[in-house]
């Protein structure tokens, strides 16, 4: 499981993630490599070629959101294939979780402009 905090970042952050994939814990820097509010955000890990592309678009009175993770380069496991599917299925945790702070901080941006 991921813990995340409801913070702003800009361009050049760092943010520090400490989780979970399987039985094993790690901890990874990302540099918020690229920000074009309110569509896109890429994270690029500082220490290995992996980045995470969050974007969103308009529909409506909605908006898409997708988490796209990108891993230039071989997995040393001995099950890649397992690697894989567990940082999937986190993703799609993470998803959910980003979904209720992006919910809730336009709650609040609705709240603030009354």
């Amino acid at each position: 499981m991921i813990s995340t905090t409801c913070n702003t970042h800009l361009l050049g952050d760092r943010i520090l993630e400490r989780g979970r994939i399987g039985q094993g814990n790690f901890e990874v820097t990302w540099k918020v490599a690229e920000y074009v509010r309110p569509r896109r955000v890429l994270l690029q890990s500082e220490l290995s070629p992996v980045q995470i592309i969050y974007s969103f678009n308009p529909q409506g009175n909605a908006t898409e959101y997708t988490r796209e993770l990108k891993y230039n380069g071989k997995i040393s496991s001995p099950d890649p294939n397992e690697v894989n599917r567990l940082m999937r299925a986190q993703s799609e945790q993470a998803v959910k979780q980003l979904k209720q702070l992006v919910e809730k901080i336009l709650d609040d941006e609705k709240i603030q402009s009354r």
